[in-house]
């Protein structure tokens, strides 16, 4: 369901944007955002489970950037695993605002709140350490589970003279040890990720883990806890699989309806070979196995909310083609993650290479022929 930013997340990014200088092409300013569990750090407000295909009651654009060299990640990983999970991972979009020297601040900022120390110096204001960290607690989720917030401290940090006095939810152990379980349970998702694999076989992989393993549930926690319990709502569902497509490398957005529309609902936009699609791992949890909701046009999307669009399936009618098929008037809505209440430009869905293939078709999309 949507949520309304109370108070954190919104004024962070708020702050983000305002004060970078510049602004994302095309944004415009909401006051609301997609199902996404409400955070410890934060504070979004559940308003109910989405609407699923079944019962009908239930159920940036971004490459990952990498670490700059120099950049201490401490990684304990699979020298063999192609993929591994990195703090410093943000959206291409965010990175660009920042501008590589505040990215190379936010970096030291992700290792002086690993390292559990006490203070980190280096901010010319309050206003850029305060736009850092609210980068740091929307994009970085064990940050939500380490990092003293508004929603768990009334003073979350102390600014003097360019020095910021850091604080903690936790101890250091206990701190190393949340860290460290999230990593591991990253890592040990994006293993089944082979050398050979390209952006359609990874998207595939991860699609799969995704949709056929977290169990659509409301809980309370941020998304550090949707991911460590595999359990969540639709947001979740989106913001999960665009944590593991940009530790893949492939390019990814948070999208949802229009605020107007009735559907309210939230899904993930990513590119395979140079086009984008739309994917949907919520509505997929429906059909263990399938590939309905995965690599869909903007038309195909649109499909997927008709009130034939069941009717068709159960009458062995392709939905994807049938001209019959009375298409509803929606908009769609994109962000770099669900912590975020700027809106961009949706990416055309344009290709139909899947649609065209999809009903009928055995085996995975990588081997429709």
């Amino acid at each position: 369901m949507k949520k309304c930013f109370v108070a954190l997340a919104c004024v962070l990014l708020a702050v983000l944007l305002a004060s970078c200088g510049s602004e994302l092409p095309s944004a415009s300013s909401s006051e609301e955002t997609q199902d996404v569990q409400s955070a410890e750090n934060p504070s979004v407000s559940p308003e109910g489970p989405s609407v699923s295909p079944e019962d009908s009651s239930v159920g940036e654009e971004s490459l990952p950037s990498g670490t700059d060299p120099g950049v201490s990640t401490d990684p304990a990983e699979d020298p063999a695993q192609r993929f591994t999970f990195s703090p410093y991972i943000i959206s291409d979009v965010t990175r660009e605002e920042l501008g590589e020297a505040d990215y190379a601040l936010y970096c030291k900022l992700v290792d002086a709140y690993l390292a559990h120390e006490e203070r980190i110096a280096g901010f010319s204001d309050e206003a850029q350490f305060f736009r850092l960290w609210g980068v740091f607690l929307a994009e970085c989720y064990p940050s939500q589970k380490i990092a003293a917030n508004y929603g768990t401290h009334e003073e979350p940090y102390v600014y003097t003279d360019g020095t910021v006095e850091l604080r903690y939810q936790h101890d250091r152990d206990e701190c190393d040890r949340l860290v460290g379980e999230f990593e591991e349970k990253i890592n040990s998702i994006l293993s089944v990720i082979d050398e050979g694999d390209d952006e359609v076989r990874i998207t595939e992989k991860l699609y799969r883990y995704v949709s056929d393993t977290v169990v659509y549930d409301f809980i309370e926690g941020s998304m550090y806890e949707v991911i460590m319990q595999d359990r969540g709502i639709c947001g979740d569902y989106a913001a999960y699989l665009i944590l593991l497509l940009r530790c893949a490398g492939v390019e990814s957005i948070f999208c949802s309806d229009d605020l107007d529309s009735d559907i309210d609902h939230a899904w993930t936009i990513a590119k395979l070979n140079g086009e984008y699609y739309h994917f949907d791992p919520t509505w997929q949890a429906n059909e263990p196995g399938g590939w309905t909701y995965f690599a869909m046009s903007d038309d195909a999307r649109l499909r997927t909310f008709s009130s034939g669009w069941f009717a068709d399936l159960s009458a062995g009618i392709d939905p994807y083609t049938d001209p019959n098929l009375e298409i509803p008037d929606v908009s769609f809505i994109g962000t770099l993650h669900p912590f975020e209440n700027v809106h961009l430009d949706v990416p055309a869905c344009t290709s139909h290479i899947y649609d065209e293939k999809r009903f009928g078709a055995v085996g995975a999309p990588s081997d429709w022929n």
